[in-house]
């Protein structure tokens, strides 16, 4: 499996490709259109959103009018027709105030209809699709082999080292769940949507 990660503003995206289908994960801010699609240079077989935040799912229309099949969780699949997620919750002092403060007053996107709706496991051209909920009620994890991409479930953000768990979640207590679900799994690397990857030996939750 080659992994390819860009970077989208503050966001990574990853395109994979495994069973000779390219599989892109996550589409990063709607305000990114031109340049997210400068750097897409294969045709994207699959898109999967790991939640339907803006910095996430803001370009999959644009995927999706090339023809690319969207894949979304159960639980998201409204927000992401609707081109709108609420606000995720501040977690700690740091996210509670970056909320408060934040100039951001719109979290939406253009709308998409997904083309594959998953609830708890899902392989993907042999890639699995698991969900692990807590920063958003919808969000999910792609696994291959010990590898998991895992979107906002954790964040390795330099300016904070003593902790990888996210600053913002819908419940802090179901994303610790879900990092110990995928540890149970056998996952050995986490790449997140922020920040470089992490392996379990250095995860701090």
């Amino acid at each position: 499996m080659k992994i390819n990660r860009i970077r989208i503003l503050f966001t990574n995206i990853f395109i994979i490709n495994s069973k000779g289908k390219n599989i892109l994960i996550d589409t990063g801010y709607p305000i990114t259109k031109e340049h997210f699609l400068k750097k897409i240079k294969y045709d994207i077989d699959f898109v999967i959103l790991t939640h339907t935040h803006f910095d996430h799912s803001g370009n999959a229309i644009y995927l999706k009018e090339r023809g690319s099949l969207i894949v979304v969780h159960e639980n998201e699949k409204d927000w992401l027709l609707n081109g709108s997620t609420p606000p995720p919750p501040g977690v700690g002092t740091i996210g509670k105030n970056i909320m408060r403060f934040s100039f951001l007053k719109s979290f939406d996107f253009p709308p998409v209809e997904p083309d594959i709706v998953i609830s708890d496991y899902r392989e993907i051209a042999g890639l699995l699709v698991v969900h692990t909920p807590g920063h958003t009620p919808g969000s999910i994890s792609v696994i291959y082999e010990d590898v998991a991409f895992c979107g906002d479930l954790i964040m390795n953000l330099s300016w904070r080292p003593s902790s990888h768990l996210p600053i913002f979640a819908h419940d802090i207590k179901k994303v610790k769940e879900s990092i110990k679900k995928l540890i149970d799994m056998g996952v050995g690397t986490f790449y997140p949507a922020h920040g470089r990857p992490v392996s379990v030996e250095r995860l701090k939750i």
